[in-house]
């Protein structure tokens, strides 16, 4: 089974290319979800979500429900 791989961001060029960077190394069986912040017609869930890990800035990767330092992150983590 696979990773649950959620990724917040606001559609900034710099967030495209994580979201496509992650899409590229995560195993076939991980679920990526991506929260865009900055939609006029943002889900309630998505901000609730954010709120639940404490997101403070932008990008964000959380892995299985932790979140991940975008500094230190590896490819392990998400394979």
């Amino acid at each position: 089974m696979g990773k649950k791989v959620e990724i917040f961001m606001v559609g900034t060029y710099l967030c495209d290319e994580i979201v496509t960077r992650v899409e590229s190394i995560v195993c076939k069986n991980c679920e990526v979800i991506v929260y865009n912040l900055n939609q006029h017609s943002v889900v309630p869930s998505s901000e609730k979500r954010a709120s639940l890990f404490n997101i403070q800035s932008i990008p964000a990767i959380v892995v299985d429900d932790k979140p991940q330092d975008m500094g230190t992150l590896r490819k392990s983590k998400l394979i």
